[in-house]
């Protein structure tokens, strides 16, 4: 029955993405704005063109991803532009496939034991959660998904042992987005000290590629261009309302303390580490008091799980970036959404899904109005959301832990 339940999942997933589709190329609606962004620059690159500090297509497109990150979309840039559209929005619904279902499969072996038709719920409930950021993921044809798919691979190959593997794609994973280099820190508390390595020596072959592929000088350039471009897209975190900065800022600290810049930026930024930090030594202790090796060794994998899904989770409260990022936190939906349908507790599970409902789901125009969606866009609602998300995720992963629970929770 389980197989049935997970598999009726990904067709219902399945018949309404072709079915938004649909809609989206009847009503005109099927630009791919981010998608035209990457397929532009890969066609100016390809021409001899200006890639960065360019607007392709809206006035917001711009090309801020590593040099490297080109050759990925030079197939599909030889493609009329029409025909890439279609490809790539197939290659986002592979993705999001492809990422529920390991998601579900690393939760249920890291944390959960399903009953029943528990394992379809928790799937159904969260892509309902999660469903106006996928749209948007699917209308505006963004790489999310597809960098969620990797980073969920490699803790599987982590959680398997395969360390280099695993930080290869991670490097990968950075180089199109540079914002995933917060695992790295995390990655050196937990002793990954191959992954890395081979993390580092990854990163620096992605970076002389260019130089190789595209001559010392061009390459150079590339290269400088790309990290200008990341600094410029980053300097203002209290311009994005969705930032933890943002929110401390709107409804706390601009009463006492208007003037707040950089400095108040740093020491939120080293508050929230530290904060991880204290978590990290909790595990550490807790894990070095658990008696057996095997029991310890379990114990380790769960918490390294949730605190790779965590620190997956915070990147868009912490950096600057669109709310499609905000589906970095699926996996911690999904494990949250399972832990309150096997506890039972209903009455606060449908709080919580009320409140994500209306904070992190961000239902936008079509579904809320321009004024009020406007109005919650602009007041943070989003990334709100996300701080319950992850506050209730770390509640529901210390009672999880608890050692009449964690026993209980042995298959």
């Amino acid at each position: 029955m389980k197989w049935i339940s997970r598999n009726a999942f990904y067709l219902i997933v399945s018949i309404v993405v072709i079915a938004f589709f649909i809609a989206e190329w009847n009503s005109g609606r099927f630009l791919l704005h981010d998608f035209e962004v990457y397929y532009s620059a890969a066609r100016s690159y390809l021409n001899g063109q200006q890639i960065y500090g360019k607007a392709f297509g809206l006035n917001s497109g711009f090309f801020k991803y590593a040099p490297l990150s080109l050759y990925l979309f030079i197939p599909l840039a030889l493609l009329p532009f029409t025909v890439a559209k279609i490809v790539f929005y197939f290659l986002v619904v592979g993705a999001i496939l492809g990422c529920f279902r390991l998601c579900s499969s690393l939760l249920s072996s890291c944390f959960v034991w399903e009953k029943g038709q528990t394992g379809f719920m928790a799937l159904l409930l969260t892509f309902s959660l999660a469903g106006p950021h996928l749209f948007r993921e699917l209308e505006l044809g963004n790489v999310n998904m597809m960098l969620l798919l990797l980073f969920c691979s490699a803790l599987l190959l982590l959680r398997k042992g395969k360390d280099l593997v695993a930080g290869m794609i991670i490097a990968a994973g950075v180089l199109i987005k540079l914002h995933f280099v917060i695992l790295i820190p995390f990655l050196l508390f937990r002793k990954k000290y191959k992954t890395v390595l081979v993390f580092f020596l990854t990163l620096l072959a992605g970076g002389l590629l260019p130089l190789l592929v595209s001559g010392y000088a061009k390459g150079l350039l590339l290269n400088g261009q790309w990290i200008q471009a990341v600094m410029e897209h980053n300097r203002s975190m209290l311009s994005f309302p969705d930032t933890i900065y943002s929110i401390l800022y709107r409804y706390l600290i601009r009463f006492v303390y208007p003037e707040a810049g950089a400095g108040f930026i740093v020491s939120v930024l080293i508050c929230v580490g530290i904060g991880f930090l204290i978590l990290l030594l909790q595990h550490f202790k807790q894990e070095a008091s658990t008696v057996g090796a095997t029991d310890r060794a379990q114990l380790r994998e769960k918490n390294f799980a949730f605190e790779y899904f965590f620190l997956l989770a915070l990147i868009p409260n912490i950096l600057a970036t669109d709310t499609e990022h905000f589906l970095y936190a699926i996996p911690l939906i999904l494990f949250s959404v399972q832990r309150f349908l096997i506890s039972e507790k209903r009455v606060v599970f449908v709080l919580f899904f009320i409140l994500m409902t209306l904070t992190y789901s961000d239902p936008g125009n079509d579904v809320l109005g321009k004024g009020l969606s406007d109005w919650l866009e602009l007041h943070g609602f989003t990334g709100i959301g996300n701080v319950l998300l992850l506050i209730t995720s770390l509640i529901l992963f210390f009672r999880m832990n608890r050692p009449d629970v964690a026993t209980q929770s042995k298959p």
